[in-house]
């Protein structure tokens, strides 16, 4: 009988050392991702929308503020979320803001609401009058075991001030952040997986500053026959040379093209 007692306890204890090891787990997902953006200093939007499939606003267990699972010595898992008990790509959004204002760019947080349309995000991001940045998570789930990795997919978008995609890219993948079950390591990996994002050479090009769409100095050729008008013979005018070059070929005078270009 005593050695019955004693085994019972036993198992009581492994159960309640098993349970302790996964059950509740948090991850921190606020904090700089000490990545360096390498885009220039430009004004941004930026915007992050959840849209993994298993995600429920419904079920606590794997709602917005899930990421990932933990699996206890006897590997049964355990649903880990995040530490604030904000939804995932709220705590993302944050942090990658911070990421960016601590390295000089001037961001614009704006919270999405999990599973909204990609139009919906494209009208609320052009709402600011800016470019914007746009991350999608299609997946983002840690399992932490005896080898802790990391599955994610994501697509980036850079959006000009109307709300117009000119740029998207997706990354994707799993990614090893062990040895051990400490979930402090997974720090690395969020860091590399956002950097190389953010830092893509398509991305890169449509932050830069876009002389192309800037005024530019255009010297308007009078003829000898044709008065010159005021202020035309050096105008800023939003015309292209191509567009003013179109306009003389149409057998417009220099008056004319500079009534338009005004």
């Amino acid at each position: 009988m005593k050695r019955t007692i004693n085994h019972l306890f036993l198992l009581v204890v492994s159960a309640s050392i098993l349970s302790s090891c996964a059950f509740g787990n948090k991850t921190d997902y606020r904090g700089n991702y000490n990545f360096k953006p390498e885009f220039g200093m430009p004004q941004i939007t930026l915007g992050v929308v959840d849209r993994r499939p298993y995600i429920s606003i419904e079920n606590a267990t794997i709602d917005p503020t899930y990421t990932g699972t933990i699996r206890s010595i006897a590997g049964i898992p355990y649903p880990v979320h995040t530490k604030s008990g904000n939804p995932l790509s709220e705590d993302m959004l944050w942090s990658i803001a911070e990421t960016l204002k601590s390295n000089g760019v001037d961001v614009i947080q704006l919270p999405l609401s999990f599973g909204i349309s990609e139009k919906e995000a494209l009208t609320m991001l052009a709402s600011k009058g800016r470019k914007s940045l746009l991350i999608t998570l299609n997946e983002w789930r840690a399992h932490v075991y005896m080898n802790p990795t990391l599955d994610y997919d994501l697509k980036l978008s850079s959006i000009n001030e109307t709300g117009e995609i000119i740029e998207s890219i997706n990354s994707h993948g799993t990614l090893p952040f062990g040895p051990g079950q400490e979930l402090s390591n997974l720090s690395e990996v969020v860091t590399k997986v956002f950097g190389e994002l953010l830092n893509d050479s398509k991305i890169k090009e449509t932050l830069l500053t876009d002389e192309s769409h800037q005024p530019e100095e255009v010297v308007l050729e009078i003829k000898k026959d044709e008065q010159m008008p005021e202020d035309a013979t050096k105008l800023k005018a939003p015309c292209t040379v191509q567009q003013i070059l179109k306009m003389k070929e149409m057998g417009m005078t220099d008056q004319q093209i500079s009534a338009a270009c005004e």
